[in-house]
């Protein structure tokens, strides 16, 4: 880790402007640990497959994913310890895996997730719609901001949809 502290608790930025949903700041190792823990008390905790799945893609995507190799450099047990549940994702993938018992994919694979999912939507009235998402990803400009809007708009989307 980088001096005394590491960049690792996510605090809501608000939408002035912020670059990020949420934003880093400098924290100690014992806080560090109790932030982990809450973590991951709330990605394990939910009965729901696709909450859970989502909730720790959430935390990953809102900068976790960036900092998690500088925390895993650190030397602190209890991090350790909390890292590892954090990623320990595999009963998730089991669960998955039962649900879509035909199915042999890697899911931390991008090309793999595509080929299941247009595999899946082929040939159905979905195909369409698959169609139409992957054409207007195609538009959003090669802005960072552009692009990190677009996929908070996407991300509202999924979230709306139930």
């Amino acid at each position: 880790m980088r001096g005394a502290g590491a960049e690792s608790l996510f605090v809501d930025g608000g939408r002035g402007g912020e670059k990020r949903k949420f934003k880093v700041m400098r924290v100690t190792g014992g806080f560090l640990v109790a932030c982990m823990q809450f973590i991951n008390a709330l990605v394990t905790s939910p009965e729901g497959l696709d909450f859970r799945i989502h909730l720790r893609n959430e935390f990953l995507h809102c900068g976790l994913k960036n900092i998690l190799p500088d925390l895993k450099d650190n030397k602190n047990e209890e991090l350790d310890i909390q890292l590892k549940v954090f990623e320990n994702k595999e009963d998730d993938l089991i669960e998955l895996s039962h649900c879509l018992s035909d199915i042999g994919a890697e899911m931390d694979d991008i090309k793999e997730v595509y080929h299941l999912l247009y595999n899946m939507l082929k040939d159905t009235p979905s195909e369409n719609c698959f169609l139409s998402i992957l054409l207007h990803f195609l538009l959003i400009r090669n802005d960072y901001y552009v692009q990190e809007e677009s996929s908070i708009l996407v991300d509202f989307g999924v979230r709306k949809r139930g």
